[in-house]
């Protein structure tokens, strides 16, 4: 196992004093940016044999805090909320290090080698990845599933949408649901299509709405206190959203690249394309809804109209 030196630990976030638990622990990643808020966040659960949810980026000092974390304790488990290179891409290191098994969504007909390919960090050639899979153990978990030991016990709540295989994970026999990027309290989620669908993304929010969990840990930003209303107040953020977009494309026709400037005040330079295809992501659902139309491949520059 890779040797760190104990004075270079920076330490954990600070998780508030009413939502301590004694096993859970939070790691921020350094990769704040205009995307990831502060970094990603790293949850570790258990005190002997722990699990880590969102191992994260692969940046070593990241990897060195988590490795001092965990101590002279055993991580057995390493679970993706999804496949997105902020949350997934240390899980491979961590897995050869550790011996530790990776769960994340898959669908029946994808291999294990078709999972590895998507958190794999992007620098990884893929000459590598044959031998990488035969020295990693990926299982691959569906809507309902446990993922347990003696210390702990989740259960896999699959919510697509910010991308198709994200998953939340409701800690059992507490009032917690680990919300990944599903679920944010510091903004609103970005749906960039073709990953990432509005219809899908709008069932999932309902989905949890009507589970018990009422306080989320996400991957990004603080927790959730009063999940709910929150899930609901996003709900109809959508909804609105919905409505304004279909008022312009009513007025004229328009590009979701047009549309941006319409719709978002003093946007940032970097946050200008995803949120063209933020807008495109509604465009298609509501097109799915029979209220807008276009023509030929779908981009941010794809022109919409109304149906007539």
């Amino acid at each position: 196992m890779t040797k760190v030196n104990q004075n270079n630990f920076t330490g954990f976030t600070k998780i508030p004093n009413d939502l301590k638990v004694s096993t859970l622990r939070a790691i921020t990643a350094p990769n704040g940016n205009a995307y990831t808020n502060t970094g990603t966040r790293s949850y570790l659960i258990g005190l002997k044999e722990l699990a880590i949810i969102d191992p994260g980026p692969n940046i070593t000092s990241h990897f060195n805090n988590i490795i001092l974390a965990i101590g002279n304790a055993q991580l057995t488990h390493i679970i993706l909320t999804h496949s997105h290179q902020d949350h997934c891409a240390l899980a491979i290191r961590l897995a050869i290090e550790l011996k530790a098994k990776i769960y994340m969504f898959g669908s029946p007909n994808e291999s294990n080698y078709d999972l590895l390919k998507n958190i794999c960090d992007v620098s990884t050639p893929l000459s590598s990845l044959s031998k990488i899979n035969r020295n990693i153990t990926i299982k691959k978990v569906l809507d309902g599933d446990k993922i347990y030991n003696s210390e702990w016990s989740f259960e896999v709540v699959f919510s697509p949408g910010h991308r198709f295989d994200h998953i939340c994970l409701a800690w059992e026999k507490m009032n917690i649901l680990f919300s990944g990027d599903h679920v944010m309290g510091w903004s609103s989620t970005m749906i960039l299509p073709p990953s990432g669908n509005m219809g899908d993304f709008i069932k999932s929010l309902q989905k949890v709405l009507f589970r018990k969990e009422n306080i989320y840990f996400p991957t990004h930003g603080e927790p959730i206190r009063e999940a709910k209303p929150y899930v609901q107040s996003q709900i109809k953020h959508r909804k609105k959203r919905e409505e304004q977009i279909l008022t312009l494309v009513k007025q004229a026709e328009h590009t979701p690249l047009e549309l941006v400037p319409l719709i978002y005040d003093n946007l940032i330079n970097d946050l200008k394309e995803p949120a063209a295809l933020n807008v495109l992501a509604t465009l298609i659902y509501l097109s799915t809804k029979g209220l807008v139309n276009y023509k030929g491949k779908l981009s941010p520059k794809t022109k919409f109209s109304v149906t007539q």
